[in-house]
């Protein structure tokens, strides 16, 4: 399974740190196909920011579990085992601004179903979720980047 890494960028400006993941992309088309699941919205957000962290750990107790983090279609994290470590990943607004982030259950852990804590970070504002998936479902936040 690939090592996830994340560096930080530093705003100068207002003395902040944004996490960004350097694993690149991986575009659904060029690489392995996932199978097809029903996708479980777990949550609709709209942030007026012009990005939002994305923060992933495994959750209760670590348990094996294994994702694929799923943006509009391109596997971000592939097969990555969910931890007390985070899994981090930044939205940034561009054209489009709507998002489906899906966490594609790989396995179910040793402590079925594939669970976990999403931490959601869009300049001051911060939102807890907890996902369920399985091999039947995915959970998925939908996202919108609206201008202010």
């Amino acid at each position: 399974f690939p090592v996830t890494i994340t560096q930080v960028e530093t705003n100068q400006e207002n003395k902040s740190i944004t996490p960004i993941a350097t694993t690149p992309p991986l575009a659904l088309s060029n690489k392995r196909e996932l199978e097809k699941r029903e996708e479980k919205v777990i949550d609709r957000l709209q942030f007026t920011e012009d990005s939002v962290t994305i923060t992933i750990y495994d959750n209760g107790v670590i348990d094996e579990d294994f994702i694929s983090l799923v943006v509009n279609d391109q596997i971000i994290f592939d097969k990555v085992k969910l931890s007390a470590s985070p899994l981090v990943y930044t939205l940034k607004r561009k054209e489009g601004n709507h998002y489906s982030i899906a966490f594609h259950a790989e396995t179910l852990g040793t402590i079925p179903p594939n669970t976990g804590l999403i931490i959601l970070t869009a300049g001051e504002k911060r939102k807890e979720l907890l996902f369920t998936s399985d091999l039947e479902k995915t959970a998925t936040i939908l996202i919108e980047l609206v201008k202010k």
